[in-house]
């Protein structure tokens, strides 16, 4: 097993300036099990806090991780990729940030190291995860890049499909995303999270002096009221000895 730190450039779907990273986590397992032979290889794209906008207001959020496998079949000498099930849609806050065609890429180099001259079984991608702004043009075009052959699927969505693994090729926009380290990532994430200390700060400071205004408005009635209270009673006397004088 090993892992990969990745820096998700701003992009369309995020506020310009935001920066998002994640983990590619790669392993190697082999299936044997009535009469299947085959190796399995996995990209795990394991999402780390972002900081979103939520409401008018900077936030960390935590985002689900995604699933990319190539399966091997050594019997039938065939590749099947699964990079469009339920399992392997990215977060909607990731997509469109070249980081889904970054995992299939490791898919392909893995693929075709060794199993380059396997055919390609068809996959599909859903329409549900194709539901987002851009989100099929996004995809074809991904697709394409990577040597896939893309047509619609009688199921709904798209299908995707090769002759042999020979015949892909790896893309990665190096303008998307690029490999980062986990100083720069944990740096980053401290000056978020003094970001958000800060604006936590900022609000209550400003619940404190509202209150405090309260409390001085709440005084100064309270005081005002036993003045209004003696001035009044003495207008009333004032006019009651003045009658008094006057009727004499």
């Amino acid at each position: 097993m090993s892992w990969d730190l990745i820096c998700i450039k701003p992009h369309t779907h995020r506020p310009e300036g935001e920066e998002a990273y994640a983990c590619l986590h790669k392993s190697i397992a082999q299936v044997e099990r009535e009469g299947v032979n085959a190796v399995q290889y996995t990209v795990r794209v394991v999402p780390l806090p972002l900081l979103a906008d939520q409401g008018g207001e900077k936030r960390l959020i935590s985002m689900e991780e995604a699933l990319f496998k190539a399966v091997a079949d050594l019997n039938e000498k065939k590749v099947m990729f699964d990079i469009g099930g339920a399992d392997a849609a990215l977060p909607t806050l990731l997509r469109g940030g070249g980081l889904g065609s970054l995992a299939i890429s490791e898919l392909v180099l893995w693929a075709q190291k060794h199993y380059s001259e396997f055919g390609v079984v068809s996959g599909r991608i859903s329409s549900t995860i194709l539901n987002y702004s851009n989100g099929e043009a996004n995809a074809i075009r991904s697709l394409k890049n990577l040597g896939f052959n893309v047509t619609r699927s009688p199921k709904g969505g798209l299908q995707f499909l090769a002759d042999q693994v020979s015949q892909l090729r790896t893309h990665v926009n190096t303008s998307k995303v690029e490999t980062a380290t986990p100083a720069l990532w944990y740096s980053n994430l401290m000056q978020d999270n003094l970001n958000v200390s800060r604006q936590v700060k900022t609000q209550v400071d400003e619940i404190s002096n509202l209150k405090e205004q309260l409390y001085q408005s709440t005084e100064q009635k309270r005081s005002s009221a036993p003045f209004m209270s003696g001035l009044f009673m003495g207008l009333v006397a004032g006019a009651a000895l003045a009658g008094m004088l006057f009727s004499l």
